[in-house]
């Protein structure tokens, strides 16, 4: 995924998710938590996710120059496709 490439971001969050919000919304709060969080020149990494039937976890790895910062994403299957559950993703 390319970074700002919101519409691929929102179509890889769940149904119930995308019910929820807006993806005009979700591209706010995306561009919102990348520009306050994200340092110009991170690295993005995508770790193997943990899986336990149709739900799991993905670790989600940000390195801005030696400082590293980890996010686990919840994951559920949708119609054979892994999509991530936002809407457990930003409760805190």
């Amino acid at each position: 995924m390319v970074k700002g490439d919101f519409v691929t971001a929102w179509n890889l969050a769940s149904a119930k998710y995308q019910k929820e919000a807006t993806a005009s919304k979700f591209a706010a709060g995306m561009k919102d938590f990348m520009t306050t969080n994200v340092p110009s020149g991170t690295k993005i990494t995508y770790g193997k996710a943990s899986v336990n039937g149709n739900k799991g976890t993905i670790t989600v790895t940000f390195d801005a120059g030696g400082t590293t910062h980890a996010l686990h994403m919840p994951i559920v299957k949708e119609n054979g496709v892994w999509k991530v559950d936002m809407a457990k993703a930003v409760t805190p």
